[in-house]
Parts: C-alpha cells; structure tokens; sequence
C-alpha cells in the first residue's frame, strides 16, 4: 500500500464516520415512539454528544493468509487513531471535524522510514439535518460543507492548498419490529459528496524537492515536479449503507461507494526541435477519468453506551480491472475482492458518555437525590 493510497483510505475512513446514521430507541422504550424518544434523548444529551475516538487495526487479506495471488509475500498491519468532535449548535445545526494518527508496523512500504508516525488531512464539516416529516417522521435530511486542510505529509509535498465542497445525504430507519427482538430495526443511508481541490500546481509540485532533468533543448534544468500525473479537478463520491440491528446492540452494516476522479487535462505544448518549434497537441481520447469503488462491511457490538467493538472488511480499487475491463458484480475481477482487501478491528470510544459516567460519579448521591 502506497504512502497516497493509505491516507486516501484514512479519508473514506473519515467519509463513512460523515455517513447519516439512523437512529433508534432502546429496548426499554418499544411502547414509546421513535421520534418522541428520539427528541427526549436530544434535550438530555451534551452539546458535543456523539464526540468519538476509534482506535483501529487492519491488516491485508494477504497477511492474514486469505490471499495468496502476489507473487511477493509482502505484510501489512496498521494502527489508526481517528478523533471525531462533533458540536451540535441547535436541533439542526451541528460542526464536526477529524484528524487521524496512523502507523505501520511491518515495514511494507507505505512510508519513507519504518513504523513512520503519519498525522492525516483535516477534516471540518458544518451540517444543517432536519426530520422530512412530509415523506415519514423516520426520515432525515442532511446538506452540508466540508473542507479539507492538507495537514498531512503527502497532501503538504504534492501542493495542495485546500479541499472544499458540498454534501447531501438521506437516511430512513424502519421499525420492523419490536425492540427487543432480533432484527427490529433497519437503516438505509445515501450519501453524496463533491470536493474541489486546490493546489500549486496541475501536477504534484513542491519546490523543497529538486531533480535534475534534460529539456528539450539538451540543457540540464532543475525540476520541481514529483510526478508527471495529472492531479484531480473534481472529486465525486456517492455511498448507500445498510444498517441491519441483528440483535439490540449488534448492527450489521454494509456499504458500496464510487469514486469518480475527474483529473485536469494536460495543456497543448510547444517543442524546440532542430528545425524550429513544433506543436503537440494533446489526444482527445487521454484519460481524464479515474472511477473506484468502495465495499466495506462492518459488526458493531455495542458493549457500552461508552464503548462498541467492530470487526470489519473492505476493499477498495479502481473499477478497470488488470485484463483492462470494467469489474462486475461475479467473476474473477469483481467489486468484492482484491489483493488489496483488508481486514480490520477497531474500539470506539463515545467522550461524551465517558464523560457522563465519570460526572455522574462525582455527582454526591444527595445532590443526585434531589434532582
């Protein structure tokens, strides 16, 4: 896994966290409505309520012993720290950000030194979220902007700026049901998400890094670019998730996302030859155009209010697959399983009921009494 591609999953990490989540009352509340339930539940809770810290592990299929198609046994396990604050202003308003810490124990490459400590991108989103009771009180909607600060090494040495766009999102929770029973509950979620970066250059660009090149003119130049790839334009990306409630407190959740990458297009250039300048014009068919897609599934067991365990899997990769067809569904190169697959564990810790707990402890029991 590549230095770019592992913050890249570090960002779809922070973009499943963005996720609309349906909610739902506890078992103790099934003769109380969602809604009421939901609203009691929002006036008692912090204004930072739902502030989380997950610590996760992943790992390749292939260190795992899952996959053996590498010709190169190559292992990869990894260490996540991603800390999600989350303020909520009013009823509808809400910020939130995220900043991740990543570190890889077995030497794979990923970073310049071994067991590298990596801070991640910036992330900040303000989201304004409201019931749409003309189509059902159990449906919500959600329209959004987020930005990104390239606070990490790769954004910082490629020239990034800034990344800046809106997001919409859907999400309706069904009541199947009562709570205390197996599979009560089921979420579906949409989300979608556009980014415009800005950066210095078209192509990674960084002046601290020099390279000695040739010109067309047989000089020797210093050259500051880092690679020769286009940079994307426009970033688009849609997800739908499923939230399954297995049992109260276990939720099965699976979710598919695209990625369309629209890179910029390379200007026409102009070539000093010995005979006088030459024009090159760039193909109109040059691919511009770069599409992934995204499985991951997730268990979540909630142990505590303050604290879930997940196991989980995904796999992410570009749509063309290495026979240069689109992947499908079925057959050898599908949308489910790669050699970059990866397996993971992950705890979450929710601050705010940590900090409830602890209050609630301090609190003297008189003073507890009287309220």
């Amino acid at each position: 896994m590549t230095l770019k591609r592992l913050f890249f999953t570090a960002g779809l990490l922070g973009i499943v966290l963005g996720l609309p989540r349906t909610s739902h009352a506890g078992a103790g509340d099934a003769a109380t409505s969602t809604e009421t339930a939901d609203e009691s539940s929002q006036k008692d809770a912090l204004p930072w309520a739902g502030t989380t810290l997950l610590f996760n592990q992943n790992m390749s299929t292939q260190t795992a012993g899952l996959d053996r198609s590498q010709q190169t046994y190559i292992g990869d396990y990894q260490w996540w720290l991603v800390f999600s604050p989350r303020y909520k202003l009013n009823d509808n308003f809400s910020v939130s950000g995220r900043i991740d810490y990543s570190k890889e124990f077995t030497n794979s490459s990923p970073t310049k030194y071994a067991r590298e400590d990596q801070i991640g991108d910036t992330w900040l989103n303000a989201m304004y979220s409201e019931r749409l009771k003309f189509i059902s009180p159990e449906t919500r909607g959600s329209v959004g902007i987020r930005l990104v600060l390239p606070t990490s090494k790769v954004s910082r040495a490629r020239g990034d700026y800034l990344s800046i766009g809106p997001s919409v999102g859907l999400s309706h929770s069904f009541k199947l049901r009562a709570e205390d029973k197996p599979f009560s509950r089921l979420g579906l979620s949409w989300n979608a998400i556009y980014s415009h970066p800005f950066a210095n250059s078209k192509t990674a660009y960084n002046r601290s890094f020099t390279r000695v090149r040739q010109d067309t003119n047989g000089q020797s130049v210093d050259d500051h670019t880092l690679s020769g790839v286009m940079m994307s334009n426009h970033n688009v990306m849609t997800a739908f998730r499923v939230d399954v409630q297995i049992i109260p407190k276990l939720t099965l959740s699976p979710m598919m996302a695209v990625m369309w990458a629209f890179k910029h297009s390379p200007p026409d250039a102009t070539v000093n030859t010995l005979t006088g300048p030459v024009d090159v014009a760039r193909s109109p068919d040059a691919t511009t155009l770069v599409t992934r897609t995204w499985f991951l599934t997730d268990l979540t067991y909630d142990l505590f209010d303050e604290l879930s365990l997940g196991i989980g899997y995904y796999n992410l990769q570009n749509t063309l697959a290495p026979d240069g067809k689109q992947r499908t569904p079925f057959g050898k190169y599908n949308y489910w399983w790669s050699p970059d697959a990866r397996l993971s564990f992950d705890v979450t810790f929710n601050l705010d009921k940590i900090y409830e707990r602890f209050r609630d402890l301090a609190r003297p029991k008189n003073a507890a009494a009287s309220l």
